[in-house]
């Protein structure tokens, strides 16, 4: 009786199972801690979303490509570019 709150001479290197808990809940959650940290480093971040200013790119890029192709007139491709920058920098004057 007396190994399980005084330390003996046992199997464990004389310590108690009063004083091996604690070093046991710590190895354990060190070592969680560990294995969470590594999976979460080597894990792909996620990607992040567009922003207004890609968007508009896009945008401008598909209407040139439009406007290239013949799809649109000059006074329509003028109108939509002048829109799109408008929208990407609202500070901007024309």
């Amino acid at each position: 009786m007396c190994g399980w709150f005084y330390p003996s001479n046992s199997f464990f290197g004389g310590g108690s199972l009063f004083f091996m808990l604690p070093m046991l809940i710590f190895w354990g959650v060190l070592i969680c801690g560990a294995v969470i940290l590594i999976r979460r480093l080597c894990s792909a971040p996620a990607p992040c979303p567009p922003n207004n200013a890609d968007a508009a790119f896009s945008a401008l890029k598909i209407l040139n490509e439009r406007y290239a192709k013949g799809e649109i007139d000059q006074a329509e491709y003028e109108r939509i570019r002048t829109d799109l920058i408008k929208s990407r920098n609202p500070e901007a004057k024309s």
